[in-house]
Parts: structure tokens; C-alpha cells; sequence
């Protein structure tokens, strides 16, 4: 009688986990655009360098495609996606340029893993960049990520600073 029962409490011990787990800051990646692991929120103005989480807003055709392509699992952001785990790679007023092969190029220093892709992994055709040169006004950042197969900023441009929060790798896998 009891044996039948341990699936059953094996899926509501890892639910309340999930719930202890999500409701004390912590987070899990699953995703190639960061190591894999197990991510903490810390209280901190974000700067860059920062490993971010976030929604996108007001982007609603880039969100359908991140949900339709399931570049993104189902969460609570806009769209009924999971948020973002980008890293802050320009801030406001700092100036986006881009080289001749397309590499993003921030306040002069070339990121050599930034240059858009035509296709991605499953080979459909990725958006047209959205990002231009300009430098980023107040309240945007720039979100990427070294991963080249990454959905980022890349394609989305930038994202609003207001809900952003900082986390730190508690634990990760290699890649």
C-alpha cells in the first residue's frame, strides 16, 4: 500500500521544494545562453558584467517568436514565457557600434562572439536584428551573452532596466 504511494509524495516533495526554492531567491538554468546551474538573487544596482534575469516588455512579436520557437520555457513574463538570464554587456550612455562583419562593438571594444546568425539551431530563419548604432539611453541595457546560438539582444536589442534583477551562480555545470 505504502509503495504505491511514493510517487505521489515524491512529486509533492519536490513542488513544495520548487516553491521553498523559488520563493527564497533561487534559480534554475536550463538554458545554453549561461552555465547550467543554480542561481541566487542578490539585492544590488545592476552594473555591467552582471548575469541578469528579466521580462521583455512591449516586445510582443519578439516574445511570440521566443514562445513558438520554445526558445524559452512557459513562466509568468509577457507572453507566458520564463525570463531571461542574459549578462549586461552596455549600460546608458554607453555608445553601440558595429564592425564590418557585425560584431556589436561597445564603446569601442569588439565582442567577437556577437555577430547575428541567419539561421538558428534548427535551421529557421532568425529575425532581423533589431539593434542599431546609438548610444543607450537611460533606463535600457544591452542583454548578451557569449553562447552564439543565444536569443539576445542580439535580435531583440535592448531591454528596460526597471525590472531587472541580479543573480549569482551558486552552482553550475561546465559547458
Amino acid at each position: 500500500l505504502y509503495l504505491k504511494r511514493i510517487p505521489a509524495i515524491i512529486i509533492l516533495f519536490s513542488f513544495i521544494l520548487l516553491v521553498c526554492f523559488t520563493f527564497f531567491g533561487y534559480r534554475i538554468n536550463g538554458t545554453n545562453s549561461l552555465p547550467k546551474g543554480i542561481y541566487r538573487k542578490v539585492h544590488k544596482t545592476p552594473e555591467k558584467g552582471d548575469i541578469v534575469v528579466f521580462c521583455l516588455r512591449n516586445q510582443e512579436e519578439i516574445v511570440e517568436l521566443a514562445r513558438s520557437r520554445h526558445y524559452l520555457k512557459a513562466g509568468k513574463c509577457p507572453g507566458g514565457i520564463t525570463a531571461f538570464g542574459k549578462v549586461i554587456y552596455g549600460m546608458p550612455g554607453d555608445v553601440i557600434t558595429f564592425d564590418h562583419e557585425r560584431h556589436i562593438v561597445v564603446n569601442g571594444n569588439t565582442l567577437k562572439f556577437s555577430a547575428p546568425k541567419q539561421i538558428d539551431s534548427r535551421g529557421r530563419v532568425m529575425p532581423m536584428p533589431k539593434l542599431e548604432e546609438m548610444t543607450i539611453p537611460a533606463g535600457k541595457f544591452l542583454p548578451l551573452t557569449h553562447c552564439r546560438g543565444s536569443f539576445d539582444g542580439r535580435y531583440f536589442g535592448l531591454a528596460d532596466l526597471n525590472d531587472v534583477y541580479v543573480v549569482r551562480p551558486i552552482f553550475t555545470l561546465n559547458n
